[in-house]
């Protein structure tokens, strides 16, 4: 499936969980790549999002798996968690994004970071707002820059 030049590509609502989405190509939507709002859902293999602003956001969510995916070339952020709990990135790549390729907000906790790549990012590869990671796991990552030293 590819999805283009709209506001959002894919959004995942509160009243639809236990979604997947895999092998899917999304390219130039103005804001949003894929938003999840609701859990339980995942985002796995092959699921490339690039050129917009945010790649993936996890927003008020729990129990989501993003896993084997590339957001590259956004001009924000790759993978962003925002207010979501016990979320797991695993084995995914957000290399080249214009701020941050992973980005963990303050109040996004017990999330499990987890064999990712992150490279040539604007300002970190990596980056948790939490104060010492709080209950977030940074396992195994590769990258060139992270906030705080907590991030592994």
């Amino acid at each position: 499936m590819q999805i283009e030049e709209n506001d959002t590509g894919i959004l995942i609502g509160v009243r639809a969980p236990n979604n997947v989405v895999t092998s899917s190509f999304l390219l130039r939507n103005a804001s949003f790549g894929i938003v999840i709002a609701g859990s339980n859902n995942t985002i796995d293999l092959s699921t490339k999002v690039s050129q917009s602003a945010v790649g993936i956001q996890v927003l008020f969510s729990d129990g989501n798996t993003i896993r084997a995916t590339s957001s590259s070339q956004n001009d924000v952020y790759g993978i962003q968690l925002e207010l979501a709990e016990n979320t797991t990135i695993q084995s995914s790549d957000a290399s080249n994004n214009g701020d941050v390729g992973i980005k963990v907000d303050a109040r996004a906790t017990s999330n499990r970071i987890m064999s990712n790549k992150a490279f040539g990012n604007g300002s970190f590869d990596l980056e948790d707002d939490n104060p010492a990671c709080d209950d977030n796991t940074w396992k195994s990552n590769q990258f060139g820059t992270a906030y705080p030293g907590c991030i592994s």
